[in-house]
């Protein structure tokens, strides 16, 4: 594989559609690592048994248009549709762009993003906040109304998850858009989409990043070695995965420690994360495991990134409709992240896992 890899580490703040599958990560990420609780509490028959099925190859915006949004979206004067952009990330994330009509520029996003790993227990168990309901052998969980200019959905099961959450900036909550109603129409189309066994799936050639299980390129004993995960134990199985995290859940952070970093954690945590999209990675290029490597970051935070296949046309859904022209091309990224809740070397554990991790990618 030639070339270099880029993908940003942030969470994206939009609309966002998580889909899992049981097991490939330690945690699923969410914001407590620590969390705990029962199964959901709610639970109502609706529709006939929709059976869980194996998210890793699926189109990440195979099963979302622009006519879902066409009456909320800006329409282009010379064609007459809809400006909404539906614009794939890497292989899990998809993201729909809205612009949204008025005397200014303002755009809406729903992210559509796939996790080979159900959510934490108990995360959805708060009955005040969400509601939940049995399909089948799914679970569909409803956020009861908008909180601070975000909502939220999920679709999940013991072997595949969909989360569905929606957020506003500052300068949209004045926006007459009902964010939840968003995320409704998203978490709808999934699941009609999954009721007729119709979510699209890619077929990736042999040199493409897509057929790359990311849970296996490294393993537990090689990520103990290197970052201290306290608290932390392996899941009892692993299902494969384009994202991969292992977290610890007990902080070793310092009571008074600054915030030094959008990327700081309480939790030491390695991550494999990949792109598609055009590199734009920052650092010094290295070489590991005689793999082009950008490495980038410092004492308490560092990642690793590599690329691969460059796709024109890429072989699942686009659809630019929006302000943004297509890009010419997108580059397949995969990322190596270490974050540490306390000062120490960051880079140094990322360049061992990568020694191990990239060998494995041919």
């Amino acid at each position: 594989m030639g070339g270099l890899w880029g993908r940003r580490i942030a969470p994206v703040l939009a609309v966002a559609i998580g889909i899992g599958l049981v097991g490939c990560s330690g945690q699923h990420g969410d914001s407590d690592p620590g969390a705990k609780g029962s199964a959901p509490t709610s639970t109502t028959a609706v529709a006939p048994p929709v059976s869980p099925v194996d998210t890793f190859g699926w189109d990440p915006c195979g099963y979302l248009t622009p006519e879902l949004y066409a009456d909320v979206a800006d329409h282009d004067p010379a064609t007459g549709l809809p400006r909404v952009q539906i614009d794939p990330v890497d292989f899990d994330l998809c993201e729909v762009h809205i612009v949204v009509p008025g005397p200014t520029y303002h755009e809406i996003s729903v992210a559509s993003n796939k996790r080979q790993t159900p959510p934490t227990p108990g995360v959805y168990d708060n009955a005040d906040r969400y509601s939940v309901a049995a399909d089948g052998d799914w679970t569909v969980v409803t956020q009861k109304q908008e909180n601070m200019g975000s909502c939220l959905r999920a679709v999940y099961s013991a072997q595949s998850a969909v989360t569905i959450t929606s957020s506003q900036d500052t300068f949209e909550k004045a926006l007459p858009v009902d964010v939840c109603d968003l995320t409704d129409r998203a978490e709808k189309a999934l699941v009609a989409a999954l009721h007729a066994n119709s979510v699209p799936r890619l077929s990736f050639p042999a040199d493409s990043l897509g057929r790359t299980d990311s849970c296996a390129l490294l393993t537990d004993a090689e990520i103990t070695a290197n970052v201290a995960l306290p608290g932390w134990n392996p899941p009892a199985a692993r299902h494969p995965g384009h994202f991969c995290l292992w977290q610890a859940t007990e902080s070793t952070a310092p009571a008074n420690m600054p915030v030094i970093s959008p990327f700081q954690s309480k939790y030491n945590l390695v991550s494999l994360m990949p792109g598609l999209n055009k590199p734009a990675a920052s650092g010094r290029t290295v070489t590991i495991a005689g793999v082009p490597t950008v490495l980038s970051g410092g004492t308490q935070s560092c990642t690793a990134t590599v690329a691969g296949r460059t796709w024109q046309p890429w072989p699942g859904k686009q659809v630019y409709q929006a302000r943004y022209p297509q890009p010419d091309t997108l580059v397949e990224s995969l990322q190596l992240a270490v974050v540490l809740a306390d000062t120490g070397d960051a880079c140094q554990a990322v360049q061992n896992l990568a020694e191990k991790a990239w060998p494995r990618l041919r």
